[in-house]
């Protein structure tokens, strides 16, 4: 008598071949997708802090002491002169600018908005400098 067809262990192989391959392809992919979310936020932050040194770059007197003193106290920092802003500010003064929906900016790792986030521009060693601090709402990650 000849049989034709695959024995059910020889199915067997060949579903836990493919599972193992579909189980290592998804790894590969979830994870070329996390550093493309990193480098997207990464791209995001730059363009924000370099807009907001722009923005003072371009205006007279805007870095203060006053500012400073919070900052320095609260960061154990020496900043010379400082303006703080949201990224809301930002967008509203036109230093940065966004194409994403309803006018926000979101953190794409987290999937958590921007807005609110604090951008610090500074003066230190007679350059500017800027760095963004998230603002957590409660239960909140950034």
């Amino acid at each position: 008598m000849n049989e034709k067809g695959f024995t059910l262990v020889e199915l067997l192989a060949v579903i836990v071949i493919l599972s193992l391959v579909v189980v290592i392809a998804a790894t590969s992919i979830n994870s070329s997708v996390n550093t493309s979310k990193e480098k997207i936020l990464e791209d995001r932050i730059n363009n924000i802090t370099t807009g907001a040194i722009s923005y003072v770059q371009n205006g007279k007197n805007i870095l203060n002491e006053a500012d400073c003193a919070a900052i320095n106290a609260k960061q154990h920092t020496t900043y010379d002169r400082c303006k703080v802003y949201t990224v809301q500010e930002l967008l509203n003064l036109k230093a940065i600018e966004t194409n994403e929906k309803g006018g926000k900016i979101y953190n794409p790792v987290t999937n958590t908005e921007m807005n609110n986030d604090i951008v610090t521009v500074y003066r230190m060693n007679n350059r500017l400098h800027a760095q963004i601090t998230c603002k957590k709402s409660e239960g909140e990650s950034c």
